[in-house]
């Protein structure tokens, strides 16, 4: 979402918007060869036959079941990639990227396939923070069996998570040239220049900036709704706790009930 500076107006706060904005990320990697380039230059591997990628793809398995929102999705033949922009470090990443591997694993199989017909995955975390804390650009995790660490458990899942802010230390030219854009703005390679331009494009997108706009709005309403319940909460609970200690107190329950507001049966039963 966009950075809420109560001294900035909306246009401001649009007009300031980076890569690492999420609604603008998804709008620029929608293009399927650009985000082809991208995982690419993520991951190191070839990508043929990429299918459109799905930007804020949602997917809830149930009524009840907590649902998750994709930044970018895209699959090939045989892999699904979940490309995602983490702004703010709350702590949780080996928590969060499990859930959003095991829903993505729910939406590619059906019932009844076997489970050799689940595809490789891929959740990609790009953070402007350190998730783990070890100062490294990469951070990827690998499946090993406890007694046995030299035995690596092919299940086809990776979870990586990039650190943008230690550009410098990837061994890759471009992928570090890429992250120093993210984490400056500065566009110094050819790729980067493309996406920037195209950060550019989507700042004139009338339908994005609407979107963001709404969006925006009923957030700050939730906002405002919930910090009334909070103070209402606030108020019952001080009410409440004056009448016990007026009744610790031995006043009288007509003057307890007078005072506070509650009925005579209700300051009885406290």
């Amino acid at each position: 979402m966009l950075e809420n500076k109560d001294c900035m107006t909306f246009d401001e706060r649009w007009r300031a918007l980076t890569i690492t904005n999420d609604f603008i990320f998804g709008w620029v990697f929608s293009d399927k060869e650009r985000c082809r380039k991208l995982i690419e230059l993520l991951l190191g591997i070839k990508v043929k036959n990429l299918e459109v990628p799905q930007t804020q793809k949602s997917i809830k398995t149930s009524l009840i079941s907590r649902g998750v929102r994709f930044d970018v999705y895209a699959e090939d033949n045989d892999r699904a990639f979940d490309i995602e922009i983490q702004t703010v470090n709350q702590r949780n990443w080996e928590l969060r990227t499990r859930y959003y591997q095991s829903r993505m694993d729910g939406s590619l199989i059906n019932q009844g396939q076997d489970y050799r017909d689940l595809k490789e995955t891929y959740v990609i975390f790009l953070c402007c923070f350190d998730p783990v804390g070890l100062k490294e650009c990469k951070y990827e995790t690998v499946h090993v069996l406890k007694e046995h660490r030299e035995y690596i458990i092919d299940d086809r899942r990776h979870i990586v998570l990039y650190n943008i802010h230690e550009y410098l230390k990837s061994e890759d030219e471009e992928q570090r040239a890429f992250f120093e854009y993210m984490a400056t703005g500065n566009a110094g390679s050819a790729f980067s220049k493309e996406v920037q331009d195209n950060v550019d494009r989507a700042k004139t997108d009338d339908d994005l900036r609407s979107g963001v706009m709404t969006l925006e709005m009923e957030i700050n309403m939730m906002k405002k709704d919930a910090k009334k319940e909070g103070i209402q909460e606030g108020i019952e609970k001080t009410r409440l706790e004056n009448a016990r200690n007026f009744k610790s107190l031995g006043v009288d329950i007509e003057t307890i009930a007078k005072a506070t507001g509650f009925t005579l049966e209700q300051v009885q039963a406290l």
